[in-house]
């Protein structure tokens, strides 16, 4: 009896959605404290219209206000389009595997660590911006958010890709993967949804992703992370042990 009262209560509990993600203070002061110094936001007013019942289509906008928020991420796009229509900054949380379908935001910033909710939902988190590069990383913003993060969390989620892309094709993922190894980069791009590769296999990019040039791209893929190099000594080595395999046929 008692479990099926505690079902039938639990059908009205609202359910976790990222369309309700409460952002614990501490995660929020973080990214509030960069954006600031970032963009030079230094004495202009910082408003949160996204709280539970707010409207932020009617909210009384000040003069020169800045909005830095966890907004509802399916409307994403339109609140993009409707700051961007009134001339208001804005330094917004985001989703990152669907970071590129917003599409009409200034900037992109692939921070990529997953963030859990004080409504317990997990969301691998990002931003957009009202200024800046159109992609970019933030190695700074990435180790600000993750040591509070895991301090929150007291555990940490890796997570490996399924596809190796070119060097050239840039996603949400691969900026995040910047930032977290302490690599600057920014750059111009053209977004796009599939490689003409994938249309044989009926795939596409997920997030979709950007063709950008190739030099920059590469330079941050190679210091991303170490890699070690034989010396000659080891190379010699080597051939050593070949040739051995083939005088023994």
């Amino acid at each position: 009896m008692e479990k099926d009262y505690q079902l039938f209560v639990d059908k009205f509990k609202p359910k976790k959605t990222t369309d309700d993600c409460y952002t614990p203070p501490n995660i929020y002061d973080a990214a509030k404290s960069w954006a600031v110094k970032e963009y030079g936001w230094e004495g202009r007013t910082i408003v949160r219209p996204f709280y539970p019942g707010g409207d932020y289509e009617n909210y009384k906008y000040p003069a020169g206000v800045v909005v830095i928020d966890n907004p509802p991420f399916s409307i994403l796009s339109q609140i993009v389009k409707f700051y961007d229509a009134r001339k208001i900054d804005y330094f917004l949380f985001a989703p990152t595997l669907t970071l590129f379908d917003v599409r009409n935001a200034k900037s992109h910033i692939g921070v990529g660590i997953s963030v859990i909710y004080e409504n317990g939902a997990k969301v691998n988190t990002s931003f957009v911006s009202s200024q800046g590069p159109t992609i970019r990383s933030a190695p700074a913003l990435y180790q600000l958010i993750d040591k509070i993060n895991k301090e929150n969390t007291k555990k940490k989620t890796n997570k490996l890709p399924k596809y190796i892309y070119p060097v050239n094709v840039i996603r949400s993922a691969d900026l995040a993967a910047f930032s977290k190894a302490d690599v600057s980069y920014e750059s111009r791009g053209i977004l796009v949804s599939r490689l003409d590769s994938q249309r044989a296999y009926r795939k596409r990019i997920f997030g979709s992703g950007y063709l950008v040039p190739e030099a920059q791209a590469q330079k941050a893929q190679a210091q991303k992370a170490q890699v070690w190099e034989l010396s000659e000594r080891e190379k010699q080595i080597i051939d050593s042990i070949t040739n051995a395999a083939i005088e023994r046929g």
